[in-house]
């Protein structure tokens, strides 16, 4: 925040080399003197810093207006501090090259009429943070996404002060604000059609960057998912296995069917309950893939291995490709 400049007392008669002539009038000091005899100082009206709340490597430059009574030429004189501690600069401008953000800037200015000087004037202002950028706002899945599937916004951003980023995101469906925080958004609630977004932001702590919406997501309707898998032979020699599926809809939509399995395998198309007693003949292994569609056709396809003669476990099952 800029101080607003003040004139100071007490600061001594030692100041820095003289940077430049304003005003106007005589050549000589003795003509400058006031009807009684007396020299008149010169009178600071402002000192203002340009720009008033700089960023780290810019330069600023302070830009005073001075009036002296008499009309004599005047000098400034400038004296900067960083942090408190004086800087070897005397001209009216200070490069902030190398200094970090909330570093404290100070400028002293002074009037001469060659005679006499000014009350100093002091004005203070602070290196300003800078905004975080946000480079990436991608949302996964966005495309294929069934009610059901959790959306997910993978940010990015950069800052140029080298702060550590947080990020903020705002939910909307169908273009309504939605009561959902952080980078993660579960489509359960939602109907085939709705369409998502999400608004994310970066932070600094102490300032955002500006907004960036992710791409628009438009919600498919609900997808079987197989999550069991089979265990091998029974005691008895058999195969039993019943298909155990998540699916936000009704379970009377599925429908069940092998599309690989070795002679003699069945299959209810309503229960998803496979059955098979192989023969001696069918010692070996044995690959099996099976599948479950709703209504529309989406499909979710599970393949596994049966083992027949050795004894040993089923491998475990499986996405296959539909």
């Amino acid at each position: 925040m800029v101080r607003i400049a003040q004139p100071l007392v007490g600061l001594g008669a030692v100041w820095l080399a003289a940077v430049g002539l304003i005003g106007c009038g005589d050549d000589g000091p003795s003509s400058l003197l006031a009807d009684d005899g007396e020299n008149r100082p010169p009178r600071i009206d402002w000192l203002n810093l340009d720009p008033p709340e700089p960023s780290p490597g810019e330069t600023i430059r302070a830009r005073v207006r001075a009036q002296d009574p008499e009309g004599d030429k005047m000098e400034l004189r400038f004296e900067w501090e960083v942090g408190g501690l004086p800087r070897m600069e005397t001209g009216p401008t200070l490069s902030l090259e190398g200094l970090a953000k909330g570093s404290e800037i100070s400028v002293v200015a002074v009037a001469s009429d060659g005679i006499a000087d000014s009350e100093p004037v002091r004005m203070s202002t602070r290196i300003r943070n800078r905004r975080p950028q946000l480079t990436q706002a991608k949302i996964v899945p966005w495309e294929g996404v069934a009610r059901g599937d959790s959306l997910t916004v993978e940010p990015g951003g950069t800052d140029p002060d080298g702060d550590l980023l947080s990020y903020r995101y705002e939910w909307r469906v169908n273009g309504e604000p939605v009561d959902v925080e952080g980078n993660v958004f579960d489509t359960k609630g939602l109907d085939p059609g709705d369409i998502v977004v999400a608004r994310v932001i970066a932070s600094d702590g102490e300032s955002e960057s500006d907004p960036v919406d992710t791409a628009r997501v438009r919600v498919a309707g609900a997808v079987p998912r197989i999550v069991s898998s089979p265990a091998g032979l029974s005691a008895d020699g058999s195969f039993r296995y019943q298909l155990e599926v998540e699916y936000l809809g009704r379970a009377d939509e599925l429908r069940y069917g092998l599309r690989k399995a070795p002679t003699g395998m069945a299959l209810n198309p309503a229960t998803g309950e496979i059955t098979w007693r192989p023969t001696r003949a069918q010692t070996g292994d044995h690959e099996v893939e099976v599948e479950v569609a709703d209504a529309r056709g989406t499909k979710a396809v599970q393949a596994f291995r049966i083992t027949v003669g050795s004894g040993a476990p089923a491998p475990p099952a499986h996405p296959a490709s539909k």
